[in-house]
């Protein structure tokens, strides 16, 4: 691939071509908002319901809420207004199953010394 060719891709790449929200409820379902970019730049924002309920042994998704935008920024303000509408309603916005980050041992002002050589 030449430098030419590789220059015009980096350029057009979008950095987010789809993104989502995903947000619970304590009965346990859930709420998935999701921005999916197209081929041809545009994006479409969708949510999908799924029940607590099982149906033979799979989960059954409903989708609507359904809009199509020109830009990423578009989008991505429709995605937030479909997450504060939800929120209005009840839904909670689920975090990713990472623990918390724990407490600074130091800050920028107390920086500790590197330790000594051992003699």
């Amino acid at each position: 691939m030449s430098d030419e060719k590789k220059d015009e891709k980096t350029k057009t790449k979008n950095p987010h071509k789809s993104f989502a929200t995903t947000m619970a409820s304590e009965s346990g379902g859930t709420l998935r908002v999701t921005a999916l970019g197209r081929k041809d730049g545009t994006y479409t924002v969708f949510a999908v319901f799924y029940s607590g309920e099982v149906k033979d042994g799979k989960r059954i998704g409903q989708r609507g809420a359904t809009s199509q935008h020109s830009d990423v920024e578009k989008a991505t303000a429709q995605v937030n207004k479909v997450v504060e509408a939800a929120k209005a309603r009840g839904w909670k916005v689920k975090t990713s199953g990472r623990k918390a980050a724990a407490v600074d041992a130091f800050d920028l002002n107390s920086i500790p010394r590197p330790p000594r050589a051992k003699q």
